[in-house]
């Protein structure tokens, strides 16, 4: 939800008690996303469909038929987490 332009950023930042400049960084971040974070987005959806397909089966398992259907070698850590999140 988009409320800077409902109301002004200054009274924002007060209530949320953080700089300006910092909300100014933030809205600039999302964007212009980093590379690093468009690869994690589609990892992780690529991931998710691959879930979706073989919902009985383990991340290490996942991530071998990921690897194999498309040279891809998705992160561990990212893997346990997104499967600790629907368990």
């Amino acid at each position: 939800m988009e409320m800077s332009s409902q109301f002004p950023v200054k009274h924002l930042c007060d209530v949320l008690d953080i700089d300006r400049s910092g909300f100014y960084k933030w809205k600039k971040r999302l964007e212009k996303p980093s590379d690093k974070l468009k690869t994690l987005v589609s990892n992780l959806i690529l991931f998710k469909e691959y879930h979706s397909k073989y919902p009985s089966h383990g991340y290490r398992w996942l991530n071998a038929k990921i690897r194999l259907d498309t040279g891809l070698m998705v992160s561990i850590s990212m893997l346990i987490s997104y499967v600790k999140q629907r368990a």
